[in-house]
């Protein structure tokens, strides 16, 4: 498990343009912040690599997954045949962490 305090701020350059801070979390820390009022995201993340490119799938509660293609600094435009996408939520801001914590 994996506990991080994160911000990502949106750049003027476009949607795609975040810039991201993470704070890694030991259990003191967490437990620190776990108990300030706040609202909470809980995923699993999965990750897969095939065909030379590597997707981060988030697993929430409800069941959604929402995949992530790794292209390191660079956003992706890239889709493999092999990931069905039912729907492209790359700039609907209802799909960032922000709006989907409750």
């Amino acid at each position: 498990m994996t506990r991080k305090l994160g911000q990502k701020v949106r750049l003027d350059e476009g949607p795609a343009e975040v810039a991201c801070t993470n704070f890694y979390l030991d259990d003191a820390e967490w437990e620190v912040l776990a108990a300030l009022p706040g609202r909470h995201l809980r995923k699993r993340r999965h990750i897969v690599e095939r065909d030379g490119l590597r997707v981060a799938i988030d697993e929430h509660e409800d069941g959604t997954l929402v995949a992530e293609i790794d292209d390191g600094d660079q956003p992706s435009t890239l889709v493999p045949d092999w990931l069905d996408i039912v729907q492209d939520v790359t700039d609907d801001e209802s799909w960032t962490g922000g709006s989907l914590a409750s």
